[in-house]
């Protein structure tokens, strides 16, 4: 008798244990998927500058370049399968540098606040405007579906990204800020039909 409640102790404790190594893998999950969509606000806001900026000659060839320059990271991708928290932290990489490089684009943008509003933007900087705005809609979608902590809806998060990466890597166009805008309004759609957000 005193075995079996040993034996019983035992399987309860392993099972606690295992428990709280999931919820605390849970948890890692969603604060990467939080630095995340906070990396795609900061990214959103300097581009939202810079298309205030578009009428400085130098501005246009240069968020080409970041652009390209992030795109053509990604396609070293193309054909792989990574980890669910893999393509988390790629994505955390790509967009955390661009969102500092897009920055450097102009001098007025390197420091920009997360909640920049765009004022008085060149009618060039149309498609950067509107780039911008649906990168803080994939921050703001993304920290929606982390918040409300649906288990199903934070699982697919990764996969959205994976699909977002290879599409990206292998988009030949060579209408930088369009690729960009078009991959990025297909991630903020489907991060926003998870956990309706």
């Amino acid at each position: 008798m005193a075995k079996n409640k040993i034996f019983s102790v035992a399987v309860s404790l392993v099972i606690v244990a295992s428990l709280a190594s999931l919820g605390q893998a849970d948890v890692v999950g969603k604060s990467l998927m939080q630095e995340l969509a906070n990396h795609f606000q900061q990214f959103g806001a300097a581009t939202l500058c810079v298309a205030d900026q578009f009428d400085d000659t130098d501005v246009p060839g240069k968020v080409d370049k970041v652009i390209a320059e992030g795109i053509g990271y990604l396609k070293q991708f193309l054909g792989k399968t990574l980890s669910n928290e893999e393509y988390i932290k790629q994505s955390i990489l790509v967009i955390k540098t661009a969102a500092a490089n897009i920055g450097r684009t102009h001098e007025k943008c390197e420091k920009v606040p997360a909640d920049y509003v765009a004022s008085n933007t060149p009618a060039n900087g149309s498609e950067v405007l509107a780039t911008g705005k649906v990168l803080l809609k994939v921050s703001e979608n993304l920290s929606c579906v982390v918040q409300r902590g649906d288990a199903t809806a934070l699982d697919k998060v990764p996969f959205f990204f994976a699909k977002t990466i290879t599409n990206a890597a292998s988009d030949e166009s060579d209408k930088q800020v369009n690729k960009l805008f078009k991959h990025k309004m297909v991630l903020a759609n489907d991060l926003g039909g998870l956990a309706s957000c």
